[in-house]
């Protein structure tokens, strides 16, 4: 017991800045970026080890250690993002966290009519108020000149139909 006392009060700055530099970390772990929380955190760490090891070998030995701490820290800080623990936290904003759904712009051209400028068998180009876009048939051949209206939109897809 007497050699952790001693060891204690001998580097009690050093694992003050060991302990703060983990904290700094983990915050680093948890609000990603490389930012200032991060250097800083890294900086106390170096200077935490250096100030312990007697050697060479020892530095290397605690670094080590500190490593693969930071790796169980790590993954445990991804396995709580995974769970979705992270998303519900504080940490993280609301606006970041959830994707806003984009509208697709060819949403627009959705029942719109228009006119079969090539042979739709079944792809082809069709021409809507001058817009000339790429469109698929819904009904099979249908030939150029005839009209044709937007019954479906799927993704970047137009699928059309002639106009009765």
């Amino acid at each position: 017991m007497g050699n952790i006392g001693l060891f204690l009060a001998e580097n009690t700055l050093a694992l003050i800045l060991m302990v703060v530099a983990f904290g700094l970390l983990i915050l680093e772990i948890y609000l990603p970026g490389f930012g200032l929380p991060g250097i800083s955190g890294a900086i106390l760490m170096i200077v935490g080890i250096v100030m312990i090891a007697d050697t060479v070998l020892q530095g290397l030995i605690i670094a080590l250690i500190v490593v693969a701490v930071l790796c169980v820290l790590f993954s445990i800080a991804i396995r709580t993002a995974s769970k979705g623990k992270l998303i519900n936290s504080k940490l993280v904003l609301n606006s970041v966290a959830t994707k806003q759904k984009e509208e697709n712009p060819l949403n627009f051209y959705k029942d719109k009519e228009g006119v079969a400028r090539t042979p739709l068998n079944p792809v082809g180009n069709g021409d809507f108020d001058g817009v000339k876009l790429n469109v698929l048939s819904d009904e099979g051949f249908i030939d150029a000149g005839e009209k044709i209206k937007v019954v479906k939109v799927d993704g970047k897809k137009l699928f059309v139909a002639k106009v009765k």
